[in-house]
């Protein structure tokens, strides 16, 4: 018999919000994301305007923004649309005509000093055009997007303009966390499983004004750049994290996805 140890506590009020809203019955899941929730607010990490944490294993649970729980657009609910499977794991998209929008836009919901974007991925594909994260209005600095597979092996990490705002670097294996990083208006920097794995640092980085379109994940938007990676976590912020703060939010997710028993 499970026992759960906040029974007579209870829960964080911003998890137990969340529990009510989703519906989420399971207590392994509520004490894993009670935990994980406190290990943000201890380290002050929590200040996410978006964030899935994909459990209840149903599309209906995993739509919910936890920070901010309400069915609606304007709460940033995931709506997903395609051929998706949802389960205890996470939300695996067909690669074929999946997508997930959230609603958010960088234009209006971002900063350009400081934000970051993650996901957390179960499944190592390559794709030829497979998106796991975007934003996408047109070309030159009209994007955010992170491929972390190309068909040539590489991981594309674009922040606002993917000539001279880009990252690539070699990845042999898409699972895992992966966090998209602005520090300041001329410097992002991309983050695997909490290590450093690539920079960008110009006079100026493009800005996010152009950027009007909504975020996916899973996808580019609702027509392109389907990805069939699963997901287990998707987080957006309008604050950027240091290298330490970077190491400490991973460890805390996949603390969360272990408790989960779906840790990569």
């Amino acid at each position: 018999m499970i026992i759960n140890p906040y029974i007579f506590g209870g829960y964080d009020a911003d998890a137990q919000a969340f529990f009510t809203a989703a519906g989420i019955t399971s207590v392994t899941e509520k004490n894993a994301y009670n935990t994980f929730i406190l290990g943000l607010k201890s380290n002050s990490l929590y200040t996410q305007q978006l964030l899935l944490p994909f459990l209840g294993g149903t599309a209906s649970t995993h739509k919910f923004n936890a920070v901010n729980p309400v069915d609606s657009d304007a709460a940033f609910r995931a709506t997903f649309g395609g051929g998706w499977t949802h389960s205890s794991t996470g939300a695996l998209p067909n690669g074929t005509n999946a997508y997930a929008d959230t609603h958010m836009v960088p234009s209006v919901d971002m900063s350009d000093s400081a934000q970051h974007l993650s996901i957390y991925l179960r499944t190592n594909t390559a794709g030829a055009l497979s998106s796991d994260l975007a934003s996408y209005t047109g070309a030159g600095s009209n994007i955010v997007q992170l491929i972390t597979k190309f068909t040539d092996g590489n991981i594309y990490a674009d922040m606002y303009n993917n000539s001279t705002n880009r990252i690539s670097l070699a990845n042999a294996d898409t699972r895992g966390f992966y966090c998209l990083s602005r520090e300041s208006t001329t410097s992002f920097k991309l983050y695997r499983n909490g290590v450093q794995i690539g920079t960008v640092n110009t006079s100026a980085v493009a800005g996010r004004s152009s950027c009007t379109n909504n975020f996916f994940f899973s996808a580019r938007s609702a027509a392109t750049f389907f990805s069939n990676r699963e997901v287990a976590f998707v987080s957006a912020a309008r604050s950027a994290l240091s290298d330490s703060q970077n190491l400490t939010y991973y460890n805390l997710v996949q603390a969360l996805e272990t408790a989960l028993g779906r840790q990569i």
